[in-house]
């Protein structure tokens, strides 16, 4: 995006007493730096505000995996949530990415969320009764990820998948996928990512 201080905007404001200069956000105005392909930067403003389903309809292979990378982005927030609660500092790396997007070919974020409740859970009950230490405890979260859900998907569970967080809203960016393009809402969230919805 480009600023756009036509029209006499006020974007910066000088107190000489104070030697500070101040931004006014509200006093900005935003031009998305894209030309729009029919030459209408309303009607470009609003095909992007409004999606509509027809646009993405032919293009499976990017609906498909757009779902799962907002499923991932889910379940690391879920993950980074769960971990900060039992005080553990942690930071997803490759392999982390890796377990989510193999587990998110056979579950729901709402299901592998569960995974990463329990993982947590049981690796910070060992760290307190003293069996393994508190790096130890983070790095096994992980491990047990992985190693529950290849047993999940090896005995056929059949895996309950947990309600949004009420402290992890959804996001703009699943609201307008989910709701807007594929109309799947919440199945979204619920449902693993699939090809053909």
């Amino acid at each position: 995006m480009v600023l756009d201080s036509s029209n006499d905007c006020k974007l910066f404001s000088v107190n000489s007493e104070k030697n500070s200069i101040g931004f006014n956000m509200f006093d900005v105005r935003y031009k998305i730096n894209v030309e729009p392909e029919d030459g209408s930067y309303n009607h470009m403003i609003e095909r992007l505000m409004y999606p509509k389903p027809d646009d993405f309809e032919e293009d499976e292979e990017f609906c498909y995996e757009m779902w799962k990378k907002i499923s991932l982005g889910e379940c690391l927030e879920f993950l980074l949530h769960q971990m900060d609660k039992v005080g553990y500092n942690f930071s997803p790396g490759k392999k982390t990415v890796k377990v989510f997007m193999n587990l998110l070919d056979h579950f729901s974020a709402a299901q592998i969320n569960s995974i990463i409740y329990r993982a947590v859970a049981n690796s910070t009950k060992r760290f307190q009764e003293g069996n393994i230490t508190k790096i130890h405890a983070q790095n096994l979260v992980i491990s047990s990820c992985e190693h529950n859900g290849e047993r999940a998907i090896a005995e056929g569970w059949n895996l309950r998948g947990f309600s949004r967080n009420y402290n992890l809203p959804e996001s703009l960016l699943s609201k307008v996928f989910f709701t807007s393009i594929l109309k799947i809402a919440d199945l979204g969230f619920e449902e693993k990512p699939t090809k053909g919805i």
